[in-house]
């Protein structure tokens, strides 16, 4: 009998220490909206200032990238999920990476981050503070994204089973992908792209053109073009509001398979005139005859909503077609090899002055041979599989945290 009351007391002891243990668990507060539990008892909250800021940097991403287009339901919930995933990792990725002996240097990515913020303050219209109110973003949140990109690259890098491609993956990559890097018989020649970073503004479009007359000037001067590209990109660069000089420079050829000649330039853009006009009603001159910008201002269009973009796009086809008369006029007309075209070419539709230097005309069609390539294909492919790493990381590290969705939906 004394050994079941002893029994019995024990039972009870262990119950109310367990009772006791659950009663100290950390409960989600039930006046905020919970998103997620990880960790046991560890919560993210729909007004999270870490989340808020993963959701709406990638909100502006996304419209960035898919021209002001709203998200579908199913799309933001999937945006939802992946800011969850972040915040998780952001909270959990650097006491890990400190474990295994690694960190992330955070004056470089403090560095980076006023970068941004200068970015912005050149090119938001209204500046950096309005885009982080207009986008609900707190002011760490750039600081708070270039880390988080940081550490997931060195955790990607260093914790996971990443290994660098070898010359046998880039050249079966070569093999496989050999379509690309088939040259047919073509022009070549160089673009220098300057970009106008406002082109509303006719005082810094004037200051383009002339730095484009004194670039063309250095190159038919014998300046090496690798040399005077260098020099443009230190104003013409992303930071200072010109992404199309740095993506668009470079190389170009165009096919002598595909290209049309054009003897007549101005009955060309007749064409490209009487075309715009049977389909808009009304001559390209008659809509437009200050350019985009005062007719955007003229019907009062605000910037990126649906009008502006119509009238944009009407605007940029048409500038698209001039050019590319232009263009095939001068490579048909004035090709000479290792010589630079004595005028600039400007783009409307992009904002762009852009320097040609005449390579040479290949007669012959051809394939690049592998060595030419292989540094540019072992980088692709290590970029892929650092981003195949890094997505698996996060995986792994939700699954092991025990990342639990609610119905956000």
């Amino acid at each position: 009998m004394r050994i079941t009351k002893k029994i019995f007391a024990l039972i009870l002891v262990v119950f109310m220490v367990a009772g006791s243990l659950v009663s100290c668990q950390k409960k989600p507060d039930s006046s905020r909206t919970l998103y997620a539990v990880y960790d046991g008892s560890k919560f993210i909250y729909a007004d999270d200032t870490d989340f808020m800021d993963f959701l709406w940097t990638n909100i502006y991403s996304f419209a960035i990238e898919n021209g002001g287009r709203q998200l579908t339901s199913e799309e933001y919930s999937s945006m939802i999920t992946r800011s969850i995933k972040s915040t998780l990792v952001m909270r959990t990725l650097e006491k890990r990476l400190k474990k295994a002996g690694y960190s992330v240097d955070e004056d470089k990515i403090r560095l980076a981050a006023v970068s941004d913020a200068e970015n912005f303050e050149k090119n938001y219209e209204g500046g950096y503070e309005k885009f982080l109110s207009e986008w609900n973003l707190s002011k760490n949140a750039l600081f708070m994204v270039n880390k988080y990109q940081a550490m997931i690259d060195l955790a990607a890098e260093k914790l996971s089973d990443y290994k660098p491609a070898t010359d046998e993956e880039a050249n079966e990559y070569y093999l496989d992908n050999s379509i690309n890097y088939y040259e047919p018989p073509a022009y070549q020649l160089y673009s220098l792209v300057l970009q106008v970073s406002d082109p509303s503004d006719s005082a810094k479009k004037a200051e383009v053109l002339s730095d484009a007359k004194a670039y063309i000037e250095r190159l038919r001067a014998g300046e090496v073009w690798d040399k005077v590209k260098e020099s443009a990109f230190i104003k013409y660069n992303e930071e200072n509001g010109c992404p199309y000089s740095y993506f668009l420079t470079g190389k170009e050829s165009v096919s002598l398979l595909d290209f049309k000649k054009i003897e007549d330039l101005d009955a060309e853009i007749a064409k490209i005139d009487a075309d715009f006009k049977e389909k808009n009603k009304v001559s390209f001159k008659e809509m437009f005859p200050d350019g985009f910008y005062e007719y955007a201002k003229k019907n009062s269009l605000e910037k990126d909503s649906a009008d502006w973009n119509k009238a944009f796009e009407i605007f940029f086809d048409y500038s698209a077609a001039v050019y590319l008369a232009q263009y095939s006029y001068i490579i048909g007309n004035s090709f000479k090899e290792g010589e630079t075209y004595s005028e600039p070419l400007y783009h409307d539709g992009f904002g762009c002055y852009v320097v040609f230097t005449f390579d040479k005309i290949k007669e012959e069609a051809s394939f690049t041979p592998f060595e030419d390539v292989k540094k540019d294909i072992i980088e692709k492919l290590n970029k892929d599989k650092l981003n195949a790493a890094a997505d698996k990381y996060i995986e792994d590290l939700c699954k092991e945290l025990e990342l639990t969705l609610t119905n956000f939906s």
